[in-house]
């Protein structure tokens, strides 16, 4: 990635990318309070470095689960957080970090891997909200 490319992940970053973060946070609340919360919250700060693929398959795959009981919200909010993947992925486009002249193919792949840092930006944003939030704040 260049330079140009950058910067502009870590104007994002501390910009939209921040404020999702924490508008996601409100809207499902800290997750972290318990041990498997903990399990969850490093699962997103795994996969998130795997890149945006990764992270949505991870993403799916939880929402799909059979959460019951006092975990039972973790499904609504793996499927929230796919739906945040899928904006990542408009925002790259939008945002001019793709180019437009690549078949179908070639455009999924460069829109992933433009995406990618910026789903890393968003799950440690995440994260770091819903510890914030266990904590009083």
């Amino acid at each position: 990635m260049t330079a140009d490319f950058e910067t502009h992940v870590r104007l994002l970053s501390d910009g939209v990318l921040y404020d999702k973060a924490q508008a996601f946070a409100q809207q499902h609340g800290s997750f972290v309070e318990d041990e498997q919360g903990r399990k969850q919250a490093n699962g997103l700060l795994r996969y998130g470095r795997d890149g945006i693929d990764e992270l949505d398959k991870y993403a799916k795959k939880q929402a799909s689960r059979d959460w019951s009981g006092r975990k039972a919200h973790y499904r609504s909010l793996y499927q929230s957080l796919s739906n945040e993947l899928a904006e990542l992925r408009k925002l790259v486009v939008d945002e001019g970090l793709v180019p437009q002249n690549l078949v179908k193919k070639q455009l999924q792949a460069a829109t992933a891997e433009a995406a990618s840092p910026l789903a890393r930006e968003f799950i440690q944003h995440l994260v770091a909200e819903m510890l914030y939030r266990q904590g009083g704040g």
